[in-house]
């Protein structure tokens, strides 16, 4: 970083200029979000001694990978003055989440007596953060879950809804014809998982795909 040697301080640029100059060029590389985006330019030393810019500042960055919380903005002049710095910024995302009312014992399904929606500002970009009720069905809770914690994608696991050792129906389209027969799980699965099957008229195993609590598709 190249800078003025001591200039007045009439002639210096102001940190809050380049904090304000960081943020917004953040905000600005932010790919779109479900929330409000909320980017802050971290505290510079406040000895930093820029001379001031004949034109406006230039601020460039990379956009942000997906639950990075900072990034870096080089902020520069290259007009009356020469320099740059790289100003780091905290990101930040004000977006509706899911928030635990009662604990949940692990592999309890949650349902939406259970939680509640509140607008928090939560750090990163991720996706991570489970903003809708329709995104709990079928899953159970991996954890124990406390009152207040946040419902995030790492604490929901799929709901099993076939039993190793059940007897399912099997389903496979011939020439147009659904065929149905009887068969017996091999392990247990989730909605839409792939699960092997034990025909048991023909005792062949086959592989399907969960379509409920008792049917598997086969596909031919």
């Amino acid at each position: 970083m190249a800078q003025s040697a001591n200039p007045p301080a009439a002639e210096l640029t102001s940190i809050d200029s380049l904090r304000a100059t960081a943020a917004a060029a953040a905000t600005r590389a932010v790919p779109s979000s479900t929330g409000r985006i909320i980017a802050e330019a971290a505290a510079l030393d406040s000895r930093l001694r820029l001379a001031r810019c004949a034109a406006p500042l230039q601020a460039v960055t990379t956009p942000p990978r997906l639950g990075q919380t900072r990034i870096y903005v080089a902020v520069s002049c290259s007009s009356g003055a020469n320099w740059r710095i790289n100003v780091p910024v905290d990101l930040a995302v004000e977006q509706p989440v899911l928030i635990v009312q009662t604990p949940i014992v692990r592999g309890e399904p949650i349902a939406p007596g259970h939680v509640r929606v509140e607008r928090r500002r939560v750090p990163g970009l991720s996706q991570r953060y489970v903003a809708d009720f329709e995104s709990l069905q079928h899953h159970v809770a991996r954890r124990p879950l406390s009152a207040g914690e946040i419902v995030t994608a790492e604490v929901l696991t799929p709901e099993l809804v076939i039993k190793r050792g059940q007897e399912i129906a099997l389903l496979t389209d011939i020439a147009g014809i659904s065929v149905r027969a009887s068969g017996i799980a091999l392990a247990d699965a989730s909605l839409n998982q792939r699960l092997r099957v034990r025909n048991l008229a023909s005792q062949r195993v086959v592989e399907g795909q969960v379509e409920s609590a008792d049917t598997v598709r086969v596909s031919r």
